[in-house]
């Protein structure tokens, strides 16, 4: 039968090298010994090359491994930004009325949220967010079981009728809008003359906080984390687990 052979790697095409090499050496110098193996110089010199050659493919790989989860983190966040804004906005195109409520609990038409608890309800659906809080980065908890009277990043739930406030009448089939380890940095949305701009900031990080900056805080990580533009800042090594995302739309309301 005929035999296939596979092609020789590099570590094994050197040592070919260095043994064809040498039988050259020892036929001409006469001294079959010479042939017989290597010398402790020869094989120094494989290793440190077999050495180079794996730590080169190794940091290629880990380099590879962190630009993969990168792109996961970007796309995830990116991901949870459209559906937010894509719920939302179906809500607005479909729904027969609209209400906001403000920081000062003012109702109207126009609302740019912010301070403590914040609500509008679109329809039947109330959408519940928070920005002043410190600690506002999402946990597996505050995804199965999101709390509209406290909430993390922004949570949707269905009520009855108009537009009641969280704290005192809680809704129902209630979900968390954001993923794991992402946060609710800006929420906006200005809706006047049956036209509406919504816009959202999201980040998302792991366990280290320091490679966030800002136009407000460029040099104070732990404040920076917090501002509505806040953004990962660092060599790839360091941002990883750390992406932010904006993204801004605008829609045409039935009503």
């Amino acid at each position: 039968m005929k035999r296939f052979q596979t092609q020789p790697g590099f570590t094994q095409h050197l040592c070919f090298e260095i043994i064809r090499r040498r039988r050259i050496i020892a036929r001409g110098a006469g001294n079959s010994k010479i042939s017989a193996g290597f010398t402790l110089i020869e094989l120094m010199i494989a290793t440190v090359i077999f050495a180079i050659v794996l730590t080169v493919m190794v940091t290629a790989f880990v380099q590879v491994g962190r630009i993969f989860y990168k792109g996961v983190s970007i796309s995830n966040t990116q991901e949870a930004a459209r559906s937010v804004i894509s719920n939302i906005s179906s809500d607005l195109i479909s729904a027969k009325s609209y209400t906001c409520t403000n920081e000062n609990n003012t109702p109207g038409k126009t609302c740019t949220y912010g301070g403590n608890v914040n609500y509008f309800c679109v329809g039947l659906h109330r959408y519940s967010y928070k920005l002043d809080n410190p600690k506002q980065k999402i946990t597996g908890n505050d995804v199965i079981n999101p709390d509209a009277k406290n909430p993390k990043g922004i949570v949707q739930s269905v009520i009855p009728s108009g537009c009641p406030d969280p704290a005192s009448v809680p809704g129902t089939n209630t979900k968390q809008m954001l993923g794991p380890d992402m946060q609710l940095n800006n929420f906006t949305q200005n809706c006047a003359n049956s036209f509406c701009t919504i816009n959202i900031h999201i980040v998302f990080y792991g366990f280290d906080t320091s490679v966030f900056r800002s136009k407000a805080n460029p040099d104070d990580p732990s404040k920076a984390i917090n501002d509505a533009d806040a953004t990962c800042s660092g060599n790839l090594l360091s941002t990883q687990f750390c992406t932010a995302t904006d993204m801004t739309t605008s829609i045409n309301m039935r009503f």
